[in-house]
Formats: C-alpha cells, sequence, structure tokens
C-alpha cells in the first residue's frame, strides 16, 4: 500500500509502480494481484508518505522533499541494510519518520551510508527482533542512528523480541567508535527483555548523548506488529525489568534514566 497527498498511484505493472503529479487526482490502492517492485514518484507537492510494502527501490523527482514518512516492510529478513541505505537516501530530507521492520541479532556489519538526515528531528523504529539474546551485533547497528541523524531530538524504539533474554549479563565497555550527539533529548525504549543488544544500545546512547534529559526503559512490548499478551510475557517483562535495575541504574544514569 501507498499513500500520500496530492498524488495518483496508476501505471501498475509488475515491474514498476508510478505516483504521477495532479492536485486533484483521488489516490487509489494497488490491486492485489499487482506485485510492486519500483515505486516511481513524481509528485512536487507531496510532503507525507505512507509505504507498506517489500523492500522495493523508491525514487523521488528532483523536487520531491517530504517531511514526514511512515513505512512499514512486509519482509521477513533483516532489513536494516535496506532501512539505513536505501530509505535514508530516498528520505534525507524528512523531518518526522516512522518505520516498521525486522532484524537478525546474528547479523555482523552493514554498509554505512554517505546520506545523512540532516532534517531528521523525531523517529520511531518499530522492530521486530529474531535470534538469540546473547549476540549483540545485530541490534547494535541501531546505534548508526545517532550518526545518520545529527539534529535528532526523540528517538522512539518498540522492540518486539521472539526469545527470551538469558538470566546473566555483564556490561562491556562501549564497543562503538564514541558519536557524540549534541540534540538528543528523551529516548524511549519498549520492549526491554534484556537482551545483551539492548543493553549495549542503551548504554551506548547514554554515553554519546551529550544533552540527553531522559530515557525510558519499558519491557512492555508496545506499538509492534506483533503484540504478546501480558499474561503470557509475564516473566520476560518481570526478568527484563530487573535485568535493566541491575545493569542500568547502577551505571552513573540514574537521574536520567527511568525504568517503569
Amino acid at each position: 500500500m501507498v499513500s500520500g497527498k496530492g498524488s495518483k498511484i496508476e501505471g501498475c505493472v509488475r515491474s514498476n509502480f508510478k505516483a504521477i503529479r495532479s492536485k486533484d487526482l483521488q489516490l487509489h490502492h494497488l490491486p492485489p494481484y499487482c506485485k510492486l517492485q519500483k515505486l516511481n514518484i513524481q509528485a512536487p507537492n507531496l510532503a507525507t508518505l505512507e509505504f507498506a510494502d517489500d523492500m522495493i527501490p523508491i525514487v523521488l523527482g528532483e523536487s520531491i522533499k517530504i517531511s514526514e514518512a511512515t513505512i512499514k516492510l512486509f519482509s521477513l529478513s533483516d532489513c536494516l541494510g535496506y532501512v539505513f541505505a536505501e530509505l535514508v537516501k530516498t528520505l534525507s530530507h524528512v523531518q518526522s519518520l516512522s518505520i516498521n521492520f525486522r532484524i537478525q541479532t546474528e547479523v555482523q556489519e552493514f554498509v554505512k551510508n554517505p546520506t545523512r538526515l540532516t532534517c531528521l528531528r523525531h523517529v520511531v523504529l518499530k522492530i521486530d527482533i529474531c535470534g538469540f539474546s546473547e549476540n549483540v551485533a545485530g541490534i547494535l547497528r541501531l546505534a548508526y542512528v545517532l550518526e545518520l541523524a545529527p539534529v535528532l531530538e526523540e528517538l522512539v524504539l518498540h522492540m518486539c523480541c521472539f526469545q527470551s533474554a538469558s538470566y546473566f549479563f555483564e556490561p562491556s565497555e562501549d564497543v562503538l567508535p564514541s558519536c557524540p550527539h549534541k540534540h538528543l533529548k528523551t529516548v524511549l525504549m519498549t520492549g526491554f527483555y534484556g537482551f545483551r543488544g539492548q543493553f549495549e544500545l542503551a548504554l551506548h546512547i547514554l554515553r554519546n548523548s551529550i544533552c540527553l534529559e531522559r530515557m525510558i526503559i519499558d519491557p512492555v512490548v508496545r506499538n509492534n506488529t506483533i503484540i504478546p499478551s501480558l499474561k503470557s510475557a509475564e516473566r520476560d517483562i518481570t526478568r527484563g525489568r530487573q535485568l535493566a535495575r541491575d545493569n542500568l541504574l547502577g551505571k552513573g544514569f540514574g537521574k536520567v534514566v527511568r525504568i517503569v
């Protein structure tokens, strides 16, 4: 599904999909039999984009500067490389961004993008996390958002882990290069089950966000594609909350971190 103001979706074929410029045209959805493989948008007045589909190329006309975007990716594979490369390049002028996607904890690396989101101030990442809780690298890649968005003020991470966390965790020294951020003020992390990568990510943000006013850690899964019942997730919620208290509050960040 694709939607936006001031554009019409037409030319539905299996290899291409185009949104053309018009002030009066209404938006139409793709027929169920038409698989979208590329999205080409030529609508100069388009300021808001909503896109829900697989990981496909999105091409904007030269004069388009989208300020707000909501993206939902249906792929069951790791999507972070696509998000931090293709989407960042396409949405370089966006000010508010929400993306729903899946990642794997086992993935070790990805190619960094020279493009920066120089206008982005508010971002919501709704992330389904697959893999073992002991693996760090896959989740820790999310720290790259500090480098991509130098004026970011609010970061929301809604996480849903498909496995339980290990009981034992010992935070290490920051394994990533220092990346001081001067604008980030608020961080919300939900679905905090106590995966090692979640801890390392939280600590990296705390150590590098110079002006951070508060970080809220919430073990309850909220606002994700899959939301387990509180009863079925009770053990994971209790464990995540206790691990967060044991390993974050005692690191000198007690005035900033709040665990709910």
